[in-house]
């Protein structure tokens, strides 16, 4: 049996990269993310251990700092308010630096969806008048004490326990700058019928309603307000916890 041995180039390829990597896994900035597209693969980890093995062939590429996500917009205006392909004038436009890491989700086939890039996992929002409809709204009291104690009772939706109420940044991570009506990658919004009602399922839609969504973050100016972030256009505003009833997309991990 061949033995790992430290070099001086690569090091030793940690077991631990083995046991926590799985196919799907997103990583932001990980040493098997040979490709640069913050997914580390069963095949870019065979690739790290044979590079330990057989002198650093195959070495990762350097991680991105920041750890942004793009905004998703793909045009750029043409100095006339019109978009269209870039560079667009002016020059620097956000489309045209592409500045971030692309969007990337997989749903995951059990109502929820894992954004690749920063590990977070969404609740998939459906219309079949469960919890999960898209239609349901709350006060930002409710949000806590209905919506997610819901999804954190016995037993658990998707199997996880620790459902919560993103805050405002997680929230507009979500927002694609290049969609409207919904501002959301497809992934949240496919197969969603046009008419509220009962409709589709996990297995059948995702459905982003076109309002807005609570955060867990209180509005610092004024507390008795939090924000929320709309998801038929982008924008984010405040509005009274104990009056506006809003949307809910609950979220788990990135802590």
């Amino acid at each position: 049996m061949r033995t790992l041995r430290r070099s001086p180039l690569c090091g030793v390829v940690s077991v631990a990269l083995l046991i926590a990597v799985r196919s799907t896994q997103a990583a932001s900035c990980c040493a098997g993310d040979i490709n640069g597209d913050h997914v580390v693969t069963i095949d870019e980890i065979l690739r790290v251990v044979n590079a330990a093995l057989n002198g650093c062939a195959a070495e990762p590429v350097p991680c991105q700092g920041g750890g942004l996500l793009s905004t998703g917009q793909m045009q750029c205006d043409q100095g006339s308010g019109a978009l269209g392909a870039c560079p667009g004038l002016p020059a620097g436009q956000d489309a045209a630096v592409g500045a971030g890491a692309p969007l990337s989700y997989t749903d995951n086939g059990d109502g929820t969806i894992t954004d690749n890039v920063t590990g977070l996992m969404w609740e998939k929002l459906v219309q079949d008048g469960s919890i999960h409809d898209a239609n349901n709204t709350y006060t930002w009291s409710e949000a806590f004490s209905v919506k997610i104690a819901n999804l954190n009772a016995s037993p658990c939706f998707a199997d996880h326990c620790d459902w919560r109420l993103p805050n405002r940044r997680e929230l507009e991570s979500l927002v694609d700058a290049g969609r409207v009506a919904p501002a959301v990658d497809p992934a949240f919004n496919t197969g969603c019928p046009t008419i509220p009602g009962p409709g589709c399922t996990a297995a059948t839609c995702s459905c982003t309603k076109l309002g807005f969504y609570w955060s867990s973050t209180t509005y610092q100016d004024i507390p008795t307000n939090a924000w929320a972030v709309d998801g038929n256009v982008g924008i984010v505003n405040a509005f009274e916890k104990s009056i506006v009833p809003n949307s809910v997309r609950a979220v788990r991990g990135g802590l």
